[in-house]
C-alpha cells in the first residue's frame, strides 16, 4: 500500500493511483509525494516532477537517493553511455525486484535518449536516473538531446539537493545518466549543494530512483 502525501495524506495502492490518474479521477501535481516501501524495508519518498498534458502519465523522482551508493560502471569508463552501464542493469534487475508487485505492474516503459560519441543512443527502462539537462536545464558537461526539458521542480536549486537514504543527515553527491562529453571515464553528477559536476564511473555515488506510471 502506497501513501499519497498531498495536503491531505491518504493510503492508496499503486494500482488504484495509476488507474485513477488514467481515468482522470486523480490529478497529481508537481511536488506531490508518494511513500514507497521496498521489499527490503527501505522507505523512499517519490515526488511528482512531471505530468503529461493529458494528465494520464506521471513521472516520479525520489526526493532523496536510495540508501545504497553504487558505481556507474565497475570499470572507470563511460563507454556506451547509460545504455551500456552497469548501474542501468542493476536498477532494472536487482533494484526493480525490490519494488512491491502492485507497483511493478503499473510502471511504464520509459524511452531514454542521449548522445554517446556524437551519436544518439536509445534504450527503454522501467527504472532510470535523470539526465544532466533534466536536473539543471542547460548543457554543462554533457550534450543536450533535442526535446529534453528540465523538470520544473529542479529550477529551485534546493530541490536538486538529495541525501543518501531518506534518513541521511546531510545531502551528498549523486549520479546523472549523462556521460561527460569531453572524456571517456566520467559521468555527470550533482554535488551536495545542487550544482553540476562529474565523477569517474567506477566511484560509488548516491542513486536517485525514477519511473513513470
Amino acid at each position: 500500500m502506497a501513501k499519497l502525501i498531498t495536503k491531505n495524506e491518504q493510503s492508496i495502492s499503486w494500482k488504484e493511483l495509476a488507474e485513477g490518474v488514467k481515468a482522470g479521477k486523480i490529478a497529481l501535481q508537481q511536488g506531490d509525494t508518494v511513500e514507497l516501501k521496498l521489499t527490503t524495508g527501505e522507505i523512499v519518498f517519490m515526488q511528482v516532477v512531471k505530468v503529461s498534458e493529458d494528465g494520464k502519465r506521471v513521472t516520479f523522482v525520489s526526493k532523496d537517493c536510495l540508501a545504497t551508493e553504487m558505481p556507474m560502471n565497475e570499470e572507470r569508463t563511460n563507454y556506451g553511455g547509460w545504455a551500456e552501464s552497469d548501474l542501468r542493469k542493476r536498477l532494472n534487475t536487482e533494484v526493480f525486484n525490490t519494488l512491491p508487485e502492485e507497483l511493478k505492474e503499473v510502471i511504464a516503459t520509459t524511452k531514454r535518449r542521449q548522445y554517446v560519441d556524437g551519436k544518439i543512443v536509445e534504450c527503454e527502462d522501467k527504472l532510470w536516473i535523470p539526465s544532466e539537462y533534466e536536473i539543471h536545464g542547460r548543457e554543462i558537461f554533457a550534450e543536450h538531446v533535442e526535446g529534453e526539458e528540465q523538470f520544473e521542480l529542479y529550477k529551485d536549486r534546493r530541490n536538486r539537493m538529495k541525501k543518501v537514504g531518506n534518513n541521511g543527515e546531510d545531502t551528498d553527491w549523486y549520479w546523472c545518466d549523462s556521460p561527460y562529453a569531453s572524456n571517456t571515464t566520467d559521468f555527470c553528477s550533482v554535488v551536495s549543494v545542487g550544482y553540476a559536476y562529474y565523477y569517474n564511473a567506477s566511484t560509488a555515488l548516491a542513486v536517485p530512483l525514477c519511473f513513470e506510471i
